[in-house]
């Protein structure tokens, strides 16, 4: 260490709480060490006494918490000599778990594990165990002996040494050169021809009975200063990338493949998941609807078995395709999906004459690309409380009846421009409360409940006191909750009136076709829309 070593803070055991709590940096820096014979001239806790210096190094350096060096690891290469002892693979793991679970508990969200043993082989195993979890705490595993550049090593001709020779006794002699004993040339192998690998196979006491694994009587405590001058720079360094990779590539496995498939009533809960993910309105009711009339057409984006995207292509009488509900998770946007959806859906349509959807502005831009052009306006209003009463006008309303449906449909299909039967009874069947028609055959309302408003709409009338006076009915039955309409916003006289009642703009959505709209309908008598997932 060197005098400015000393004077940079160390968190460590040997400070009070009040320092830990003061920390701002949610880094914590772990030394694991071992318990094992070094031959006649170093100590059974060379490990753990080098990785306790290199840890509060690195902690220092990374301004980070200090945790108390871990003291025995995993040395089974070493039975045969007493005093090496060693943990089992699943203690050493689940010490390594309890840890980071307390951290975490803490909110310290990355743990740095400076390994100071090569056979501590339990934890890789445990850290990527964690870190596929994709957990608020990251594990980062650094072994410091491989960040030495500073040829030490080469040059004394130990390049073969694993244990106890040159490198490791320098290195010694430069942190505790007082724990260093005089140094024995190495006897004659006994199997000359052994490599690492062989540890497997036989301990030390067999592949080199004298303990260590190479020739430590050129060390120095010069090059041991040199060999932790050059794992300085380069562990640290390694450090920092490596928790920059954690901010920017925060899941283990990466982004994965996504597939699309046929959606499936099991994945309405996954539906519903995205929906208010998205603070959209819609319920079990609603896609349970889209499979019944589409059952072809609804799509789902999977990775890694979860639903992270949706779409409706729904077919009214193979004249208008209609695209909606394109929804996707927040964690895997910009990747692609929708695009991937919304092409799945244009094809599942392929068939109609003209493809529509209601788009809001952001995601027009995408529209545009894919060939879909502008056709009107349409606006979203809300009042967290529907008004009630008012002053008559228009013709008289009364509450729909299964009967009048067929008129419905066939007034809805002149407006809309195409059969929408299974939708209208659809409609009628999930709030036959909202549903209202003019005496004299004028207009009709419809809705449906949902999770955050009442929509109120479709609303087809021959003229605005029709209309209002249809809004107005479906309003009163709304008794007094929240209510939404989508307004056709090329007629302020109608949308004027509303925000007159309270209602608020929320949003615009643009009415987008893709082919021959051969089949408009009349616009004229659309006063709102029966939302933008159906037109």
């Amino acid at each position: 260490m060197t005098p400015h070593d000393q004077e940079k803070p160390l968190i460590d055991g040997t400070r009070p709480t009040s320092d830990w709590q003061a920390l701002a940096n949610p880094v914590a820096v772990l030394g694991i060490g071992a318990f094992e014979q070094h031959g006649a001239h170093l100590p059974l806790l060379t490990d753990t006494m080098n990785v306790e210096v290199i840890a509060a190094m690195v902690a220092r350096d990374l301004g980070a918490a200090c945790l108390p060096t871990i003291p025995i690891g995993q040395s089974y290469e070493h039975s045969g000599f007493r005093g090496s002892l060693s943990l089992r693979p699943e203690t050493i793991m689940a010490v390594v778990r309890d840890l980071a679970d307390e951290l975490e508990r803490q909110h310290f969200t990355r743990l740095v594990i400076i390994n100071g043993h090569g056979g501590n082989f339990a934890l890789p195993t445990v850290v990527r165990d964690i870190n596929r979890m994709d957990r608020p705490i990251k594990v980062l595993l650094m072994h410091w002996s491989e960040y030495d550049r500073s040829g030490c090593r080469a040059a004394a001709g130990a390049e073969g040494e694993v244990h106890a020779g040159f490198w490791e006794t320098s290195v010694t002699l430069a942190t505790f050169p007082q724990r260093v004993g005089t140094p024995a040339a190495p006897p004659p192998d006994p199997l000359p021809e052994a490599t690492r690998p062989d540890l497997n196979h036989y301990g030390l006491g067999v592949l080199r009975p004298a303990g260590p694994w190479g020739d430590p009587t050129k060390a120095s405590a010069e090059a041991g200063r040199e060999i932790i001058a050059s794992v300085r720079l380069h562990l640290v360094e390694a450090i920092r990338r490596r928790l920059a990779w954690f901010d920017q590539h925060p899941r283990y496995g990466g982004d994965g493949p996504i597939v699309l498939r046929p959606m499936a009533a099991t994945d309405i809960p996954a539906g519903l998941r995205l929906c208010r993910l998205a603070g959209w309105n819609q319920q079990a009711g609603d896609w349970a609807l889209f499979l019944r009339l589409a059952p072809d057409g609804c799509f789902v984006a999977v990775r890694n078995g979860q639903v992270v995207g949706t779409v409706t292509a729904v077919s009214y009488a193979g004249r208008i395709g209609w695209i909606g509900m394109l929804l996707v998770d927040p964690a895997v946007r910009r990747q692609g999906v929708g695009t991937m959806l919304l092409n799945r859906a244009v094809e599942a349509l392929a068939g109609c004459e003209a493809v529509k959807l209601d788009a809001t502005p952001a995601g027009k831009r995408v529209y545009d690309r894919l060939g879909f052009t502008d056709a009107r306006l349409l606006r979203r209003m809300t009042i967290s409380v529907a008004p009630q009463g008012g002053a008559a006008g228009g013709p008289p309303i009364r509450a729909m009846r299964r009967e009048d449906l067929p008129a419905v449909i066939a007034m809805d299909r002149a407006v809309f421009g195409a059969d929408r039967a299974g939708l209208i009874e659809g409609l009628y069947a999930m709030a036959p409360h909202l549903a209202h028609v003019a005496a004299g055959g004028e207009g009709f309302v419809l809705g449906r409940p949902g999770e955050n408003f009442q929509h109120v709409g479709p609303i087809a009338a021959a003229d605005l006191p029709a209309a209002q006076a249809l809004a107005r009915a479906a309003f009163d039955a709304a008794a007094g909750g929240p209510v939404v309409i989508d307004a056709d916003a090329g007629r302020d006289d109608w949308t004027g009136w509303l925000a007159s009642l309270g209602l608020v703009a929320q949003r615009p959505f643009i009415r987008m076709v893709k082919g021959a709209d051969a089949h408009g309908g009349d616009p004229a008598r659309q006063f709102a829309i029966a939302g933008p997932e159906w037109g």
